[in-house]
């Protein structure tokens, strides 16, 4: 995970460090000095491939069996698309 951003100085995270080496997990926070740092730096990045890592395709009404496919690690990655009208 990824925090850009900041939050208020008495905000507060509660997190279970056993769920995160068990997971492998790790949380990274960035600060960007200006709109124009952040601007330059998504210009540096490559193109992201991200059509081979979709392994499931949901229309929205069927978002309950996206959840569901989801909760057990049945996909790499999926995506939900709005109902066609």
């Amino acid at each position: 995970m990824v925090i850009v951003g900041g939050a208020p100085g008495d905000a507060s995270l509660t997190l279970q460090p056993y769920d995160l080496w068990l997971r492998s997990l790790s949380i990274h926070f960035t600060y960007a000095h200006t709109a124009s740092d952040f601007g330059r730096a998504v210009e540096l990045l490559p193109p992201l491939e991200i059509e081979p890592l979709l392994t499931h395709r949901f229309p929205l009404r069927d978002i309950h069996a996206a959840i569901a496919t989801a909760r057990r690690r049945e996909s790499l990655k999926l995506l939900v698309l709005p109902d066609a009208h």
